[in-house]
C-alpha cells in the first residue's frame, strides 16, 4: 500500500485536492520523503532490539477499559521492528505539538525506564533519543492517507503535528535524504 501511496502520480493526484493537508517546502519533494523513509527501514533490518509492533499506533487506534488500562486496536499493520517506531508514533501523533515539545524527552525517559522495571533492555537515553528523532519519520504517512481510511480533519490535524517533528528533529537530515 505504502509504494502505492507514494508513487509520483498518486503523490501529485493526491496534493492536488484541497482536502489535502499542508506540506512545507522541505517535505513537498516525493523523492526526498520515500529516501528518507526507505533509509528510515534499511536502518529497522539492522535495529538489534526488536519487538511486536502495532505500527499504527495513534490515538484513534487506542481505548481504556474499565479499569483505566490503556490498550492498542486496529493489529492489522502488526510487525517485528524496533520499539522507537510505535514510541514516536504516539508521542508525536497524541500530544500538541507545545505539548510534545515540552514533555518529549521526560516521557523517553519514563518510557525508559518502565521498559527496564518490566523485564526490557536498559536503554541508553542518547541511542533511545536518536532512533525517536529518526522514527519520527513514519509520521509523514499521514499526509498521504486516503479519507477513506481517517476523515480530512484528522489527517490534516495529525500531518500537522508530525510534520511539526521531523522539522524540529532535523529528521531528513539524519536520515541523509
Amino acid at each position: 500500500m505504502l509504494q502505492t501511496l507514494l508513487a509520483e502520480e498518486e503523490w501529485r493526484r493526491f496534493f492536488s485536492l484541497p482536502s489535502s493537508p499542508h506540506l512545507p517546502p522541505l517535505l513537498q519533494d516525493r523523492e526526498r520523503v520515500h529516501r528518507a523513509l526507505a533509509q528510515m527501514w534499511r536502518l529497522d533490518d539492522l535495529a538489534t532490539e526488536r519487538c511486536i509492533c502495532h505500527s499504527d499506533a495513534h490515538m484513534g487506534n487506542t481505548y481504556c477499559d474499565v479499569d483505566g488500562r490503556i490498550g492498542f486496536v486496529d493489529w492489522q499493520a502488526v510487525a517485528i521492528a524496533p520499539h522507537m517506531d510505535d514510541v514516536s508514533n504516539i508521542i508525536g501523533g497524541a500530544l500538541s505539538t507545545a505539548d510534545r515539545r515540552a514533555h518529549e524527552r521526560h516521557l523517553l525517559q519514563h518510557y525508559i525506564d518502565a521498559l527496564a522495571a518490566h523485564g526490557g533492555p536498559r536503554l541508553a537515553f542518547d541511542a533511545a533519543w536518536l532512533q525517536y528523532r529518526r522514527y519520527h519519520m513514519h509520521g509523514i504517512l499521514w499526509a498521504v492517507t486516503p479519507t477513506a481510511m481517517q476523515t480530512a480533519e484528522k489527517v490534516v490535524a495529525m500531518t500537522e503535528r508530525h510534520v511539526a517533528a521531523i522539522i524540529d528533529h532535523d529528521v531528513l537530515r539524519l536520515l541523509d535524504s
